[in-house]
């Protein structure tokens, strides 16, 4: 995510090619949350914390204001970064995240898969997350326990 950082992929392959390092051998891994799972998530995290966007607000109220935001916003900036408006709602727009990163990176050094995937198969998960990063595989035993909602 790119929100509050800048321009986070653009800054990272600065960094290696004024370093003569090889930016094409990096890996990236992205673990994707049902986007309307995660809105929600951040509403209630927002109450229990007290944050001003959604305090005193239903959640219709909260979406309906990040929809319109992100509207003015796309109308100002087809190539907004995403994360500068829509607080509820931007996590979930990986397909303008991504979409972002795959200017500066191959998509080839991403790996994607969905919280559900884990979810579902937490040592097939993980052990492809190794491969991907070209990590030795590990025995992973067990299921991974629901902490957050």
């Amino acid at each position: 995510e790119t929100s509050s950082h800048g321009n986070v992929p653009q800054m990272i392959r600065e960094i290696y090619e004024k370093r003569g390092i090889d930016y094409t051998k990096l890996r990236f891994a992205a673990i994707l949350r049902n986007p309307v799972h995660r809105a929600v998530s951040y509403y209630g995290h927002g109450i229990r914390q007290g944050w001003s966007e959604v305090t005193d607000k239903t959640w219709e109220e909260v979406v309906d204001a990040d929809i319109l935001s992100f509207k003015d916003a796309v109308k100002q900036d087809e190539n907004m970064i995403p994360g500068t408006v829509c607080r509820s709602l931007q996590g979930g727009l990986y397909e303008v995240q991504l979409r972002h990163w795959f200017k500066h990176f191959d998509p080839s050094q991403f790996l994607i898969v969905t919280f559900q995937q884990f979810l579902k198969e937490p040592a097939g998960t993980t052990n492809a997350v190794a491969k991907h990063f070209g990590l030795s595989q590990h025995n992973i035993v067990g299921n991974a326990d629901k902490v957050n909602t």
